[in-house]
């Protein structure tokens, strides 16, 4: 198992093992939700010498690279797993942006990228003797990964959050993301003179359901801002109703379609749940 160490101690390790007669190689990445990408990208990093240190970015160089949202996984859970990769002898993480300090620390021998870097662009590479572009694993990507994820898990569920101003902002984002997931939907649906005015009623009553929201949301009267709920909780489940129908029409959609209809199912349940509060408040 390897050891999560400092950028201090990997410069002193880095000039004994030298000393040693040892190779030293250094990579570097965010190892955010690790696939197979990442193994192979580690794997054929040990194969170009003895001693492999992996630059890891902390959460703070992640989220200055990647933005809000990431990383999806805590540097010192990615430092962990990392250090548990047979093929890894060091971790060390760095808060800047790039490693270029820490390569300039280490001064390995080798240095290790993707080959979707070309050589020019990789941070280093006027440090150290030579540079390896390792083979990617095609579709391997953590940032597809999670697209993925987002699509098969697409819709979560904002109204079981206890903050009442953060549900009503979420509901806003959760219906305008199921509006524009049911025009996707539309677009894989075969046309045919069947399909045609179903997906047509299917997208006016998705897309609707969002834009009725914001208005009830915007509502200047009690009694209008439930009428309002009650037309988004009306078109959610006519929504359901459409979905239903094209998958009649178009069996092979059935998997898909059951995410739609299970949102459009908790949106209709959603509203009535609004509906029924508002109104026992008086």
């Amino acid at each position: 198992m390897g050891e999560i160490i400092s950028q201090k101690k990997a410069s002193s390790i880095s000039k004994k093992e030298r000393g040693n007669g040892s190779r030293i190689v250094f990579t570097n990445g965010c190892f955010d939700i690790i696939h197979r990408g990442h193994i192979e990208l580690l794997r054929q990093s040990k194969e170009r010498g003895d001693i492999l240190i992996v630059g890891l970015n902390s959460d703070k160089s992640m989220r200055a690279i990647k933005g809000k949202g990431r990383p999806i996984i805590d540097e010192e859970s990615r430092a962990i797993i990392l250090k548990s990769i047979i093929y890894v002898d060091y971790v060390v993480l760095f808060n800047e942006k790039t490693p270029y300090n820490l390569i300039k620390a280490i001064k390995p021998d080798v240095l290790v990228k993707g080959e979707d870097w070309k050589k020019s662009e990789i941070v280093g590479s006027d440090i150290v003797d030579e540079v390896v572009r390792a083979k990617l694993v095609p579709g391997c990507s953590t940032t597809e990964m999670i697209k993925k994820i987002m699509l098969n898990f697409q819709f979560p569920i904002y109204n079981k959050m206890p903050n009442d101003k953060c549900k009503k902002y979420d509901l806003e984002e959760r219906t305008a993301r199921f509006g524009e997931a049911i025009i996707g939907f539309a677009k894989k649906v075969p046309k045919t003179p069947i399909t045609i005015p179903l997906i047509t009623q299917m997208v006016k009553a998705g897309t609707s359901v969002g834009a009725n929201y914001c208005e009830a949301d915007c509502a200047e009267s009690k009694k209008d801002f439930e009428h309002k709920i009650g037309i988004c909780k009306k078109e959610s489940k006519e929504t359901k109703h459409w979905i239903r129908m094209i998958v009649k029409a178009v069996p092979e959609l059935k998997d898909e379609a059951r995410r739609y209809w299970k949102e459009a199912n908790e949106l209709t349940l959603i509203f009535s749940s609004i509906v029924n509060k508002s109104r026992k408040k008086g």
